[in-house]
């Protein structure tokens, strides 16, 4: 065991609240339990200080004799990276399968698998990829790379989309090779083709188990994938986003695949799934458009989050939402996307509406219990919300969505606020070097009295 980790062994209810043994393993011991109580008031109050990568001893046989309200308060907390010990996983929906499914626990120490799918398939198949739908599985280089993982998940197609990537074993699966830049402004219509035609050869000739990867396996393979769960199966984006992420947490194609994914979804609903990829209007300037207005509107949407979680605390358990902040933030600072806000405020006004929100953002740590993870997640979109503005700097700029995006220069009104400070920052130069000046002058004039005196 390691040193210094807290587990939550059983609670039981009393008439003043929660009674839950302090059990502490010590440094050079194997276990030591405290010989008092520690009551609580909520089963929250009672796992408060149970921090991430910590280990659980769960007591019970998975279904019975367990702190399901203990658990139920744990999976609200959002802690993750847990090690836990227990009988078995309980069931999908009950018990340690709760922490399973919503991705906390990081290892599971158990005497039998139990009534849980979940915890038998992921004993059963490991590596980096996840089955997102029937015979579509989405992974890393690293997946794709281990042929002992590839046989377990009985994988039979392989779907590159990396330029500088090769098929590890040619010989034993198919394989199919596309090159796919991680760029906003790479037309996936370019791709979609080939990887629709290579999809449809596979399921042609019986029930395949097809991995599409990248290197980490998030944003191009993702992307590629829904595509074709939209076509085929006739989801909307944000029901093929939805299922994927649900089964693979790290799916996020980039901002501009989003908004080129959005325009495929309103184009084979006009016109059907067969429709011409090549008539869809998918320009560097359309997509930077999008973006620019989408992050107008996402930080408009912060702004009211932030209103929401003074009255409404469950907000910050929204970990999916927060998540997808974050992501976006860091996706526009990566590509020094601009920001649209559908005004004609000054360049320098709208960085400061960006400082805002992210400064509110960040106090709620110390508002609310810094442990849960809504206020993690705050944090975090306030940093990569900061790192955007400092990656842009005065670059930061109003786009207009009716308008080709080109890298405009600042506006005659912002020239003038920056002359402004400018002259301000010399003037004020100056006049310390003048108060220095009289300084040093006095300080001569009395080295020469002391002269003098003596």
């Amino acid at each position: 065991m390691q040193p210094a980790l807290r587990g939550v062994v059983c609670g039981a209810a009393t008439r003043k609240g929660w009674r839950v043994p302090a059990w502490r393993f010590g440094k050079n011991r194997f276990f030591a339990a405290t010989s008092s109580n520690k009551i609580v008031s909520s089963p929250e109050e009672a796992v408060a200080d149970i921090k991430d990568g910590s280990t659980l001893c769960i007591g019970g046989f998975g279904l019975c004799g367990i702190p399901e309200n203990l658990i139920d308060a744990l999976q609200r907390k959002g802690t993750k990276e847990l090690t836990a010990v227990s009988n078995n996983a309980g069931t999908d929906s009950f018990g340690i399968g709760l922490l399973l499914k919503n991705k906390q626990v990081k290892r599971m120490i158990s005497s039998y698998v139990g009534e849980n799918k979940l915890f038998e398939e992921l004993y059963l198949k490991s590596g980096d990829l996840h089955e997102i739908e029937d015979g579509i599985f989405i992974g890393s280089a690293k997946a794709a790379h281990d042929y002992k993982v590839l046989a377990q998940n009985r994988i039979s197609h392989i779907l590159i989309v990396h330029g500088g990537l090769e098929p590890k074993f040619p010989g034993k699966f198919r394989y199919k090779k596309l090159n796919v830049p991680d760029l906003p402004y790479y037309e996936l219509r370019e791709c979609l083709p080939e990887a629709f035609e290579f999809f449809e050869d596979a399921f042609s000739k019986g029930r395949p188990h097809i991995l599409v990867h990248c290197q980490k396996g998030i944003s191009r393979s993702t992307s590629v994938a829904l595509a074709w769960m939209m076509r085929s199966k006739g989801y909307s984006f944000d029901v093929a986003w939805s299922k994927a992420e649900k089964k693979r947490a790290t799916c996020f194609p980039n901002v501009g695949f989003q908004v080129q994914l959005r325009a495929l979804e309103a184009l084979w609903k006009e016109k059907g799934k067969d429709a011409d990829l090549s008539a869809l209007s998918q320009t560097p300037e359309t997509v930077s458009a999008v973006i620019a207005a989408d992050a107008g509107k996402r930080l408009s949407d912060l702004d009211a989050m932030f209103t929401r979680c003074m009255t409404d605390q469950s907000v910050l358990h929204e970990r999916e939402t927060w998540k997808r902040f974050g992501l976006f933030f860091e996706n526009v600072s990566k590509y020094n996307c601009v920001l649209d806000i559908g005004s004609a405020e000054p360049v320098h006004l709208v960085a400061d509406k960006v400082e805002d929100v992210a400064g509110r953002l960040e106090k709620f740590g110390n508002v609310f219990n810094p442990n849960i993870v809504g206020v993690k997640y705050a944090a975090q979109v306030a940093k990569e919300m900061r790192s955007w503005v400092s990656t842009n700097g005065v670059k930061v700029r109003l786009s207009r969505a009716s308008a080709p995006l080109e890298p405009s220069k600042d506006s005659a009104e912002d020239k003038a606020a920056a002359n402004k400070k400018d002259k301000q920052g010399s003037e004020t130069k100056e006049k310390k070097e003048k108060k220095k000046e009289k300084k040093e002058k006095k300080e001569k004039k009395r080295e020469k009295r002391g002269q003098r005196h003596r």
